[in-house]
């Protein structure tokens, strides 16, 4: 299980990219095997001196989850969370 609360009061609480890492993050934190897909977006990130774009994080978050048998994502307060347009 992973969660994020977003707040309004937090600007790196409300950002989407935030978010993304942090659930990433949250699952990866109880395996013991890294990711090719995590790795290979650290290389091309410039081995972490480059922040991965948010469709890249999607696709990692994807990645991270796929062997996984249940996946539960909490995220709580998406009424506050800014309207991107």
């Amino acid at each position: 299980m992973a969660y994020w609360y977003f707040t309004f009061s937090d600007g790196e609480k409300q950002s989407l990219s935030n978010m993304l890492r942090s659930l990433i993050r949250d699952i990866c934190s109880n395996r013991i095997t890294i990711s090719n897909v995590l790795m290979k977006a650290f290389e091309q990130a410039n081995h972490g001196q480059q922040r991965p774009t948010n469709f890249s994080l999607v696709k990692m978050l994807k990645a991270v989850m796929e062997d996984l048998r249940d996946v539960y994502l909490v995220i709580d307060a998406l009424d506050e969370c800014p309207k991107v347009n």
